[in-house]
C-alpha cells in the first residue's frame, strides 16, 4: 500500500511545487517589467526637463547678446533694435520666444520727453500706460518683431505690476538674469489668452556690472527682456514628438491649479507612473510633474507575465503527467519523454527569462527533500525500535511524535506564506502582555536549545508591555525568530531575547552569536526560499520560508521587522517593532478554562460510541480504528463511498468520520445520502481531511458536515470530539 501512495504524491509534489514557483516567477517577472518602466520613463522626463533646460539657456545666449548691443555706449535707435533683432530670425531659429524687449528706466519728469522722443521716431500713438502715479518708471520703448500682439506692449510701464517688479529688481541687484513668476502677458490681446513669463537681464550705464549693490541700483539704465507665451514655447520644443512617452505640466511654484503655466493635453496620459521634478530657473523654482502616456505602456514587457504564467502551468502538468506515467508503465516512457523534450523546446524559446526562476525551484525542491526527509529518518528509525525493543516505546514514540509535529509545522508554514500573500490570514486580536507571549515562545523553543547546548538569554522590563495582538501568530513569529537563531548558531552559542517600549512602540529583539551574513543579503532575507550563502552552506538549512512567515505576519499586525549583521561569522540581530496598546487600559484576565472532568460527566465518558470510519487510506483508517476500540467502542471501516453507504444500512453509527477525497464517490455526495436517511438524524458527520482552507471548511459545512478536522489529527480531539456529542446527545 506504501509504494502506490509513494507513486501517487510524488507528482502532485512535483507538480505543486512547479505550479507554485511558476506563480512567483511571474510575480517577479511582472516586479521586472515594472522596473523597467519606471526607469524608460525617468529617462524620458530627464530628457524632457534637459530640452527645456537647454531650450531656455539659449535663449538667455540670446537675451545677454542683445545686452551687449546696450552696453557698448552707441545710442540704440528703434530702427537699430529692429534690424539687429530681425537678423536673429526669431521665429525659425528660436521658436517659442514672443519677442525681446528694452525697458528703460525714466523719472516720472522724463515721461513727456520719452512719448515725445519716441513720437519722432515714427511711433505716432506711443504712449506710456497704465499712470500708477509712481515716480520711477520702466516703460516698454522697444519690442521687436513688431507684430500685432507686440505692438499692443509699447508703453507698458512695467514698474506697476509687483511679479515683474520683483524679478527686475532681483535682476538689478544680482546682475544675473532674473525669471518672473506666471504673468499675463500685455501682448495678450485676443480671447484665448496664454500664461506666460519673461526673463530679465540689467543694462548699467558705461556697460560693465557696478560692484555694489548701492552702485548698481543708482546706475541701472534699463533691462532687455525675452518674453514667452507658454503654450507657444513648450509647443515648439516638443510639437514634433509624434508618440512621446511621457505627458507633462508645468507650475510656477507649487502644484495648484492657479500656478499651472501649461498644460500638455495632446495626449491621453496611461496614469500608471508620475513623478514631480523640481527645477530652478533663474531664481524661479518650477514644478515639472511627469506622467506616463499609453505609448510608454505599448513598450512595457509586463504583458509577457500571462504568457509566463500559461507556459508555465502547461510545463507543470506535462511533468506532473509525464512522472505518473512513468510510474504506471515504463512502456510510455518514450512517449512522455517525446512530450517533455517538445515542452522543453517550447520553453527555451524564453529561455533567458525562465533561468533565474528555474534555479531557485531547483534549490528549493532541492532543501524541501532535505527538510522532509530529516524529521522522517528518525520516525523509520523509531518504528523499527519499537519492533525490535517493546521497552523502548515511549522513548521512541515520544521522538516519532516530535518529528511529525516537525513536518505539520513545516507544512503549515508552507500554507501561512501562501495565505499570506493572497491576503488570507485574519488575525485574532486581543489585549495581551509581551511576557505572556516571550514566557509560551521559550515554552516552546527550550527543548531545541538544549538539545543543541545553547544558551537563552532574556531580558524583559520591570514594567508590564501591553499588545493588541493575535496571541498565536505573534507566538509563531517568535519561535520562528528564535529557531532561526537556534538553526544558525553552532552548538554551545548564545541567543538573547530583549523586549522594551518606548514612544509608543514596542520593540523585540532576538540576537545571536551566529554564522552572520553579509548586509547587503538582509533585505532579501525575508523573501520566500531565499537565503544567505553561508545558511546554504550550514547543515541547518532550513526552507527559507520561515522570515517570509515573520514579515508577513508583522506587517499584519502593523509593524516592522529588520534584520542585521555585521558579517559572515559575526552574528546576526533581527528587530520586530509593533505598535503598544495604551497603557490607560489594563489587560483583561484571560477567561479561565472549562473542566472537561466534573463527576456528573463521569458517565458519559466512558459511554459506549458506535462509530463508523470512511477512508480509502486503509493503514491510516485501521490505526484509527485500533486506537478509537482502545476506549471500548465499536468501530466499523469503509473505503469507499458505496460501502459507507451500504454499512449504514444494517449499523446505525453515532459518529461517522468522513474522508473527502474518496475515489468515486466524494465525501460531499456521501454526506448528502447519509443525511436523507432518518435514522442518522441524530448522528454527527466529521469530515477528517486534508483539505484546511476556510473555503474547504464552508463547502463542508453546505455539504451537510457538523465538524470539520484538518489531517493529521491527534486521537485525543477525536476522542473529546465524541464524548461531546455523546454528552449532547444524552
Amino acid at each position: 500500500m506504501v509504494r502506490p501512495m509513494l507513486r501517487y504524491f510524488t507528482p502532485v509534489t512535483v507538480l505543486l511545487a512547479a505550479i507554485g514557483l511558476t506563480i512567483f516567477g511571474t510575480a517577479m517577472l511582472r516586479r521586472a517589467g515594472a522596473v523597467g518602466d519606471r526607469e524608460r520613463f525617468e529617462r524620458a522626463a530627464h530628457d524632457a526637463q534637459d530640452r527645456i533646460e537647454v531650450r531656455i539657456d539659449a535663449y538667455l545666449e540670446v537675451l545677454q547678446s542683445t545686452a551687449a548691443l546696450f552696453a557698448t555706449g552707441h545710442p540704440i535707435g528703434p530702427r537699430e533694435f529692429s534690424t539687429y533683432v530681425a537678423r536673429l530670425d526669431l521665429e525659425h531659429r528660436y521658436p517659442g520666444l514672443q519677442g525681446i524687449s528694452f525697458q528703460r528706466r525714466i523719472h516720472r519728469v522724463e515721461r513727456a520727453a520719452l512719448e515725445e522722443e519716441m513720437h519722432r521716431a515714427g511711433f505716432a500713438e506711443f504712449k506710456i500706460w497704465p499712470d500708477a502715479g509712481g515716480e520711477e518708471l520702466y516703460p516698454v520703448v522697444y519690442v521687436e518683431p513688431l507684430d500685432r500682439r507686440n505692438r499692443a506692449a509699447l508703453g507698458f510701464d512695467t514698474a506697476v505690476e509687483p511679479s515683474r517688479v520683483e524679478a527686475m529688481d532681483r535682476a538689478r541687484d544680482t546682475g544675473e538674469p532674473a525669471l518672473t513668476a506666471k504673468i499675463r502677458l500685455a501682448q495678450e490681446i485676443d480671447a484665448h489668452k496664454q500664461a506666460g513669463f519673461i526673463i530679465y537681464l540689467p543694462v548699467y550705464r558705461g556697460g560693465a556690472r557696478p560692484a555694489t549693490v548701492a552702485a548698481r541700483r543708482e546706475q541701472i539704465f534699463g533691462f532687455v527682456a525675452s518674453v514667452f507665451r507658454a503654450d507657444d514655447l513648450f509647443g515648439g520644443i516638443f510639437g514634433s514628438e509624434a508618440n512621446p512617452l511621457v505627458d507633462f505640466r508645468i507650475y510656477d511654484g507649487d502644484p495648484t491649479p492657479l500656478n499651472l503655466l501649461h498644460d500638455r493635453p495632446v495626449h491621453a496620459s496611461g496614469g500608471s507612473i508620475v513623478q514631480d521634478v523640481r527645477l530652478d530657473l533663474y531664481g524661479r523654482p518650477w514644478t515639472l510633474r511627469f506622467a506616463a502616456t499609453p505609448a510608454l505602456a505599448r513598450m512595457s514587457t509586463k504583458p509577457l507575465a500571462p504568457l509566463f504564467l500559461t507556459l508555465g502551468l502547461v510545463l507543470s502538468v506535462v511533468i506532473f503527467l509525464l512522472s505518473r506515467s512513468e510510474a504506471r508503465a515504463r512502456g510510455r516512457a518514450q512517449e512522455a519523454a517525446a512530450s517533455l523534450r517538445r515542452a522543453v523546446e517550447e520553453g527555451e524559446r524564453i529561455e533567458a527569462r525562465l533561468r533565474d526562476a528555474d534555479r531557485r525551484k531547483d534549490e528549493f525542491l532541492a532543501v524541501l527533500g532535505h527538510e522532509l526527509r530529516n524529521p522522517l529518518a528518525p520516525i523509520v528509525t523509531a518504528l523499527e525500535l519499537m519492533r525490535r525493543d517493546p521497552s523502548a516505546l515511549g522513548r521512541a514514540r515520544a521522538v516519532a511524535e516530535r518529528q511529525v509535529r516537525h513536518l505539520v509545522r513545516l507544512v503549515d508554514d508552507l500554507l501561512d506564506v501562501s495565505r499570506i500573500a493572497r491576503g488570507k490570514v485574519h488575525l485574532r486580536k486581543e489585549r495581551v502582555s509581551v511576557r505572556e507571549v516571550v514566557e509560551k515562545a521559550m515554552e516552546a523553543t527550550t527543548p531545541l536549545f538544549e538539545g543543541r547546548r545553547q544558551r537563552l538569554e532574556v531580558s524583559l522590563p520591570a514594567r508590564p508591555i501591553l499588545l493588541e495582538a493575535d496571541v498565536v501568530r505573534l507566538n509563531q513569529v517568535l519561535i520562528n525568530l528564535l529557531g532561526n537563531s537556534s538553526r544558525y548558531t553552532p552548538e554551545g552559542g548564545h541567543i538573547f531575547l530583549e523586549a522594551e517600549a518606548k514612544d509608543g512602540k514596542v520593540r523585540l529583539l532576538v540576537r545571536d552569536d551566529g554564522i552572520g551574513f553579509a548586509q547587503e543579503v538582509a533585505e532579501r532575507l525575508f523573501e520566500p526560499f531565499e537565503q544567505s550563502a553561508a545558511a546554504r552552506n550550514f547543515s541547518s538549512g532550513g526552507l527559507g520560508i520561515g522570515l517570509a512567515l515573520v514579515k508577513g505576519l508583522v506587517k499584519l499586525h502593523g509593524g516592522t521587522v529588520s534584520a542585521h549583521s555585521d558579517g559572515p561569522g559575526r552574528g546576526a540581530q533581527f528587530v520586530v517593532r509593533l505598535p503598544e496598546a495604551p497603557a490607560a487600559v489594563e489587560a483583561s484576565a484571560p477567561a479561565a478554562p472549562v473542566a472537561e472532568s466534573a463527576p456528573a460527566d463521569r458517565p458519559a465518558l466512558q459511554a459506549r460510541a458506535q462509530l463508523l470510519i470512511v477512508d480509502d487510506n486503509v493503514d491510516a483508517a485501521e490505526l484509527l480504528a485500533e486506537g478509537l476500540q482502545q476506549d471500548g467502542d465499536e468501530v466499523r471501516l469503509a473505503h469507499a463511498g458505496p460501502e459507507a453507504l451500504a454499512a449504514c444500512a444494517s449499523f446505525t453509527p453515532d459518529v461517522v468520520l468522513l474522508d473527502i477525497g474518496l475515489p468515486g464517490m466524494t465525501g460531499y455526495e456521501v454526506v448528502g445520502l447519509l443525511r436523507k436517511d432518518p435514522r442518522l438524524a441524530r448522528t454527527l458527520m466529521v469530515a477528517l481531511t486534508g483539505f484546511g482552507q476556510e473555503s474547504d471548511r464552508a463547502r463542508a459545512r453546505e455539504a451537510g458536515f457538523h465538524a470539520h478536522l484538518v489531517k493529521p489529527v491527534e486521537l485525543e480531539a477525536i476522542t473529546r470530539l465524541v464524548r461531546q456529542h455523546l454528552r449532547r446527545s444524552a
